[in-house]
C-alpha cells in the first residue's frame, strides 16, 4: 500500500500537501480497522487536515458511487463536540475523507498513560460526548463506533469523530453482521450485544452502548468485559451483566454509576432510550441538582478546599522540577559541554546541549556555549518547502526535524559530519553527511518521484579541491551537476569488486539501468569510468574517511 500512495499523493497534489517522515513516505497519524490516516495541509486554505484513507479491501467492497453517497449525509452533522467532514472523493484508487486536524490528544491515549480519570475530568468529557451524540440522533445519524480512539480531547473539551462515517461504511459494506466476518467495522469490545450478533435492526441505542463501555472504562481504568477473541466477547455480553462499577471504583458517586451501568444493560429497551435523556442525567451531575453527594454546601466547601491544597501541591512540585533541571543543566550538562569541547568532541557536546536546551531553553549560560561546538547552517532547495532532518551520522534512526527550506537557522557540529536528510512530498528525498562549512548557497535540486533513474542520485557540482599529504595543493577542478548510484558502498566492498576483476571484466559492467534502460556496451562503459590518460579511473574516494557513493555495476560484490 505504501507505493501505491504515490498515485494519490500525486493525485490530490493540488488541494493537499500530505506531510512526509524522514523516510520520504506519507507520516501516519494513526491506523485502525477502516482507515489510515495522514497529516496534510490544506493548500487553498492554509490549516491542517487529517486525510483518513479507507483499506483497499474496504473500498473494494463499498465502491466510490455508494460510499461518497453515504458520507454526504455525515457531512450534513455541525456540533461543537463533531468533528466536523471537510471533503471526500475517489483519487488515485483510494477513497478518502478529510476532516479537521485536531492539535491534541485521543482519549484512548490518555486512558493508556493514565488508567483512568479523575471524576470531574470524566464527566466533563463524558457530557461532551454525550452532546454529540443528542444531536447526531436527532438528525437522524448514528455512529456504531464509539470508542476513546474516537473522542479528541483539545483544550478542556472533547469531539468525536468519524460521526456518521462508521454506519456509512458498514451499511454500504453489508451491515453490522461484516464486523465479524472479515471487515473490521466497530471494536467488539465498545460494541452492544444486538450490533456484535448483527441484529439489522441495531438502533441508537447501540451508541449508548458503546457510550457506557467508554465511561466504565474512564472512571475504573478497565473494560466492563474482557475476552480473548471476538465470539468469546460476544458470548459474555449476552450471558451476564459486567460488574458493578459501585463496587469495581469506591470513587464514583452512586448516581454516575447509576447511569454507566443503565446505559450498559443486555436488553436495548432497559437503557436510556434516547441520548438526550442521558444527557439531562450527566448535566444534572455538573450543577448539582441531581442526586450527586457534592450538592450539600460544605461537602463543596470541604472539596474546594482539598482542590485548592492540590493545587498548591501541583505549583510546588513544578516549581521544584524547575529547580532541578536548573540544577542538572547548570552544574552537570554545561562542564561537560565545556570539557567535550575542549577535546573536539564536537558531536557529543552538540548532543548533550541538545538534551539540555529542552530542559532549559533559552538559559544565557547554554546559548552561549553553543557557537563553540557547532555552526548555522543555510539550506535551501528547489523547490523550497522541503523538511530538513538531521541525525548523527552513526545513527540512522534517530532523525530529527530541524527546519524548513529555505531556513538559516539549522545547526550542526563542527566536526564529525552529519547525516541530513530532505523531503518533499511528491520528490525524491536526498540524503548526505556534512558539516556546517561544507554547506554553499547552491540550493539542492529535488528530482520529482517519477523522473527517469531511479536508482541515481543529483549531485550538485563545485569547485573540487584536491589534496593529498606530500604534495602542493592543487588547483580546484570545477564539476558541474551530476547523477552517481544512489547505493553506498565502502572501501572493503571496492577493494572486493577490483580482487573480482571489475575493471577487466565486461560483464560486470553491464548495467541495465544506464542509457533510458539499455545496457551499456563495454566499451562505452570502459570509457565512462576512465581518466584522461586511458586508464582505470577511481570509482569512489575518501573525504576525511567517510566513504562517499561510486557508480555500481550489475555485479554482487565478491563474486567472480
Amino acid at each position: 500500500m505504501a507505493d501505491a500512495l504515490d498515485g494519490l499523493i500525486t493525485a490530490l497534489a493540488d488541494r493537499y500537501t500530505i506531510d512526509v517522515g524522514p523516510d520520504g513516505r506519507p507520516q501516519l497519524l494513526g491506523q485502525g480497522g477502516m482507515a489510515s490516516v495522514y497529516l496534510a495541509l490544506d493548500r487553498k486554505h492554509h490549516r491542517k487536515v487529517a486525510i483518513k484513507v479507507l483499506r483497499p479491501e474496504l473500498a473494494a467492497t463499498l465502491g466510490p458511487e455508494r460510499f461518497l453517497r453515504e458520507v454526504t449525509i455525515a457531512a450534513q452533522l455541525q456540533h461543537p463536540h463533531i468533528l466536523p467532514l471537510f471533503d471526500s472523493g475517489q483519487a488515485g484508487g483510494f477513497l478518502y475523507y478529510v476532516m479537521p486536524f485536531v492539535d491534541g490528544q485521543s482519549l484512548g491515549d490518555r486512558l493508556v498513560a493514565e488508567g483512568k480519570l479523575p471524576v470531574v475530568d470524566a464527566i466533563r468529557i463524558l457530557r461532551d460526548v454525550a452532546d454529540g451524540m443528542a444531536y447526531a440522533h436527532q438528525q437522524g445519524v448514528i455512529h456504531r463506533d464509539i470508542k476513546p480512539e474516537n473522542v479528541m480531547l483539545t483544550g478542556r473539551h472533547a469531539v468525536v469523530t468519524d460521526f456518521g462515517v462508521a454506519k456509512a461504511v458498514s451499511d454500504a459494506a453489508g451491515g453490522p453482521q461484516s464486523t465479524l466476518t472479515g471487515l473490521a467495522l466497530g471494536t467488539p469490545a465498545y460494541m452492544a450485544p444486538e450490533q456484535a450478533m448483527g441484529d439489522p435492526a441495531v438502533d441508537h441505542r447501540a451508541d449508548i452502548y458503546a457510550f457506557g463501555v467508554l465511561a466504565y472504562e474512564m472512571l475504573s481504568g478497565r473494560a466492563p468485559f474482557v475476552a480473548a477473541t471476538a465470539q468469546a466477547m460476544v458470548a459474555a455480553k449476552i450471558s451476564r451483566a459486567p460488574d458493578s462499577l459501585a463496587t469495581v471504583s469506591s470513587e464514583v458517586p452512586p448516581a454516575l454509576a447509576r447511569i454507566v451501568m443503565k446505559c450498559l444493560a443486555t436488553d436495548p429497551a432497559a437503557r436510556f432510550q434516547s441520548s438526550e435523556q442521558l444527557l439531562r442525567e450527566i448535566e444534572a451531575l455538573q450543577t448539582g441538582s441531581g442526586p450527586f453527594p457534592w450538592g450539600i454546601g460544605w461537602k463543596k466547601l470541604a472539596v474546594a478546599g482539598a482542590v485548592a491544597i492540590l493545587l498548591m501541591g501541583a505549583l510546588g512540585y513544578v516549581a521544584l522540577e524547575r529547580l532541578k533541571r536548573q540544577r542538572w543543566v547548570r552544574e552537570h550538562a554545561i562542564p561537560e559541554i565545556q570539557r567535550l569541547t575542549r577535546a573536539e568532541a564536537y558531536d557529543s557536546a552538540f548532543a548533550v546541549a541538545v538534551r539540555a536546551t529542552k530542559l532549559l531553553p533559552n538559559d544565557s549560560a547554554l546559548s552561549s556555549l553553543w557557537p563553540k561546538f557547532s555552526a548555522k547552517a543555510v539550506v535551501r532547495t528547489l523547490p523550497p518547502g522541503a523538511t530538513v532532518y538531521a541525525t548523527a551520522y552513526q545513527d540512522s534512526s534517530g532523525w530529527e526535524p530541524v527546519g524548513i527550506t529555505p531556513t538559516d537557522s539549522i545547526r550542526l557540529p563542527h566536526f564529525p559530519r552529519t547525516r541530513i536528510r530532505i523531503a518533499k512530498t511528491g520528490f525524491r528525498p536526498v540524503q548526505l553527511a556534512l558539516r556546517p562549512d561544507e554547506l554553499t548557497n547552491q540550493p539542492f535540486i529535488l528530482d520529482p518521484v517519477d523522473a527517469p533513474d531511479p536508482e541515481m542520485v543529483r549531485v550538485s557540482g563545485g569547485n573540487l579541491d584536491l589534496f593529498m599529504p606530500g604534495l602542493a595543493r592543487t588547483n580546484p577542478i570545477p564539476l558541474g551537476a551530476f547523477l552517481m548510484d544512489r547505493y553506498e558502498v565502502t572501501n572493503r566492498q571496492y577493494q572486493a569488486f577490483v580482487v573480482a576483476g571489475g575493471y577487466s571484466k565486461k560483464e560486470y559492467w553491464e548495467h541495465p539501468l544506464l542509457r533510458g534502460g539499455r545496457r551499456l556496451p563495454f566499451e562505452a562503459a570502459m570509457r565512462l569510468f576512465t581518466d584522461k590518460t586511458g586508464r582505470p579511473g577511481p570509482s569512489t574516494w575518501e573525504a576525511g574517511g567517510v566513504p562517499m557513493l561510486f557508480p555500481r555495476p550489475s555485479m554482487t560484490i565478491g563474486r567472480g
